[in-house]
């Protein structure tokens, strides 16, 4: 009996080893595709901060909110810090414009009835204009005496004021003031008690006009 001879498919081992790595090459891709890891697969809690490595996570990788919400609340004011030691002296300032100087003059007197009397004069002045102020405190000695006083300056403009007593032995204040329209090296308070005499307290102050 003629032997039949059956055809056998012979296979290398490095075909075998071959077809093997392709099998799991393949199986492999899969089952990565199929276990891709995400944040809903991560259970809470699980990943802790030292399985991360130091500034790995920066601020531009974390949103504006999430950020917002890991703010604190504010604390308490701190304590007030010790005082700090005196700075140096500052240096000198600029010496300041010089100051205005007045020049005054007061009287008292008494005075005969209807009599123009020099109060309080004040001559020699540095030529200049000047602010006149001037008070006279009057007291009469019978009712309806009218006292007449008036600031002068000489070769200058003036200012007026009067008071009338309304009763015996009554007393009044005249107030005056102006300003000289030219230079002017003399002014002065003149008064008049009118119809009876009169004790007047007299008092002139000039101020330079800048």
């Amino acid at each position: 009996m003629e032997k039949l001879k059956r055809n056998q498919m012979k296979i290398r081992p490095a075909t075998l080893l071959a077809l093997l790595a392709l099998f799991v090459a393949i199986g492999g891709t899969a089952t990565a595709a199929s276990g891709v890891i995400n944040g809903k697969k991560i259970k809470k809690g699980t990943i802790a901060g030292k399985a991360f490595k130091n500034q790995t996570i920066t601020r531009a990788k974390i949103s504006t909110a999430t950020i917002a919400s890991l703010a604190g609340a504010r604390g308490p004011q701190g304590e007030k810090g010790a005082k700090g030691s005196k700075g140096p002296n500052g240096d000198q300032g600029a010496p300041g414009a010089p100051g205005t100087s007045t020049i005054s003059g007061s009287a008292t007197k008494i005075q005969a009835a209807n009599s123009e009397v020099n109060q309080v004069v004040l001559d020699d002045l540095p030529g200049s204009r000047y602010i006149a102020f001037a008070k006279v405190t009057a007291r009469s000695q019978n009712a309806g005496s009218e006292v007449v006083c008036r600031i002068e300056a000489l070769g200058g403009n003036q200012d007026e004021a009067s008071w009338t007593n309304t009763v015996n032995d009554s007393r009044g204040v005249l107030w005056m003031a102006m300003s000289t329209e030219n230079e002017v090296t003399q002014v002065k308070l003149v008064c008049n008690p009118g119809t009876s005499s009169g004790n007047l307290k007299s008092h002139l102050t000039l101020v330079p006009a800048l």
